[in-house]
């Protein structure tokens, strides 16, 4: 067999496949188109509420890359960067004391009768 006959054969056998190479780079750019248009989505959302919250008088088309550049932490604090939003150790032990131990100890004052394991046991088999 010639050259000319060895690649023919070779285009015939791998007809319908791709080099692994090739198919890693088809499938990052249909990775990006994803993105592209996830961010577009997000663009024309982030527009639209602006609009219908009457924050803007006119909808406004941002570019992506608007949005990726101003995507930033904020001037000011919000309600998640205070400090009594913050977890914890005070904190945490501020909320169990509000919260939970003291509305235990009510639920124990109101049950006239102690808890029994019978009673524990029908209620888990009901």
């Amino acid at each position: 067999m010639d050259m000319n006959q060895l690649f023919m054969q070779s285009i015939a056998n791998s007809r319908g496949l791709c080099h692994p190479d090739c198919e890693k780079a088809n499938n990052e750019r249909e990775d990006y188109d994803a993105s592209q248009h996830a961010a577009m989505v997000a663009v024309n959302l982030i527009s639209s509420a602006r609009v219908i919250l009457k924050l803007d008088a006119v909808y406004t088309e941002y570019s992506a890359q608007y949005l990726v550049d101003n995507a930033g932490k904020e001037d000011n604090q919000g309600e998640m960067d205070q400090q009594s939003s913050q977890l914890t150790l005070q904190n945490l032990l501020q909320y169990m004391d509000e919260n939970v131990w003291n509305k235990k100890e009510d639920v124990q004052g109101e049950r006239e009768q102690p808890l029994t394991v019978k009673d524990c046991l029908e209620c888990a088999f009901k």
